[in-house]
């Protein structure tokens, strides 16, 4: 009886099964599913809201990239603000790290060059001018006079202690002011990677 695959052509085959088998986890299994634009993007948000018994309509009305990492900011038709963190993988297409439906926030990010600080929100006064952000001893201001929702990011010096919840309100203070310059609300750090 006669071999009819040589030992040479048995390791073709097994690459090349190899090769199809990560071509389809690549497709249909990888969680970054979503591609780098605001079509996809709104299409995984909506289809997340139908998940979640919603069929809101979604538009972006703001959008930021730090490092490896985009924040969205975006509307429904029933008017309600919501907070996308996408995390950027493989052949720049991206999964959704978590959605947030609070009117003002802030987290703390870790990308892969270093840590952000990352606030987000919607005015809830038309007197808001402006979001005071203090690291430590750096404090830097703001103005958010123009914009209806807003989202702004701090890089966090390596000098800045290791930064834990029990920690966090005595390193960090964010102030929503008005024109006169008077604290309308500060703006809690809800979430730490």
């Amino acid at each position: 009886m006669k071999m009819i695959f040589s030992h040479k052509s048995s390791t073709y085959i097994k690459i090349a099964l190899v090769i199809v088998i990560a071509i389809i986890y690549i497709n249909y299994y990888n969680p970054y599913h979503i591609e780098n634009n605001h079509q996809s993007i709104i299409q995984e948000i909506e289809e997340l809201d139908i998940k979640l018994d919603s069929s809101e309509k979604t538009t972006i009305v703001k959008e930021i990239d730090i490092g490896n990492k985009k924040y969205i900011l975006s509307k429904s038709d029933v008017n309600s603000l919501k907070t996308t963190e996408l995390t950027r993988g493989l052949f720049d297409r991206y999964k959704i790290e978590f959605v947030y439906t609070n009117e003002a926030f802030s987290v703390i990010t870790t990308t892969k060059q270093q840590r952000y600080l990352v606030v987000f929100g919607e005015k809830f006064n038309e007197n808001i001018n402006s979001i005071k952000v203090s690291i430590g001893n750096n404090e830097t201001l703001f103005d958010i006079s123009n914009e209806d929702c807003f989202a702004v990011y701090l890089p966090i010096k390596e000098d800045i202690a290791d930064i834990t919840f029990g920690n966090v309100t005595d390193i960090i203070k964010i102030e929503i002011k008005d024109s006169n310059a008077e604290i309308l609300r500060t703006i809690p750090v809800i979430g730490i990677e």
